[in-house]
């Protein structure tokens, strides 16, 4: 079932924008839409069914039921901020509210199943007003370095559509950004530091 697929997207719910991704090419290429909440399956099943190449999958980011070393993307949009609710904060600790996203566990999870120069790109479009969004953004990218990942690019604002086939709605906010990650191969002992880059 899972053995050809190209990439993951996690949590997408009723709005998946793998499809946007650049790299991704939706007429050929097979994905899996985790979702661990079970109640959205037959919405997605029914949203994605003129797309057999979208497969919807209930499973948790942290605990993904694939094999090691296959995915060559995987993507979330809004993981860790949703719908004006920061659900990691910017210490690491967990707001649990509206729900507990392990960003440690997501992390080593998606440094199991991605393949070796596989990408992580993750875009957070709906930071809390008023919230830090530097500051969360600098401890996702250091907990997936710590998972062995290393950072490849960090778009903020407008720059966020340059990964993307298409502009995404809302994604250009100045507080918004994407991360985007690559596996290293062979892994890193000691990886360099990142570079943070400067806000207008």
């Amino acid at each position: 079932m899972e053995d050809q697929f190209k990439a993951v997207e996690i949590g997408p719910r009723s709005s998946s924008v793998i499809e946007l991704v650049k790299d991704f090419d939706w007429h050929k290429d097979k994905a899996i839409l985790l979702e661990k909440d079970p109640s959205w399956l037959e919405t997605m099943a029914q949203l994605y069914k003129k797309n057999p190449n979208l497969k919807p999958l209930i499973a948790d980011g942290s605990k993904m039921p694939l094999p090691n070393d296959t995915a060559e993307l995987i993507f979330s949009k809004d993981l860790f901020c949703s719908h004006g609710v920061e659900t990691i904060l910017p210490d690491g600790q967990f707001s649990g509210k509206p729900s507990v996203i392990e960003i440690d566990k997501i992390a080593q999870e998606s440094y199991r199943v991605c393949e070796a120069g596989g990408q992580v790109i993750i875009l957070e479009t709906a930071i809390p007003y008023g919230k830090n969004s530097q500051a969360l953004s600098e401890e996702i990218i250091n907990t997936y370095i710590r998972a062995g990942f290393r950072l490849q690019d960090h778009h903020i604002g407008a720059d966020i559509n340059n990964i993307f086939k298409k502009g995404i709605d809302g994604s250009t906010g100045e507080d918004n950004f994407a991360l985007v990650f690559i596996k290293p191969s062979p892994p890193e002992e000691n990886p360099d530091p990142p570079v943070f880059p400067a806000r207008r």
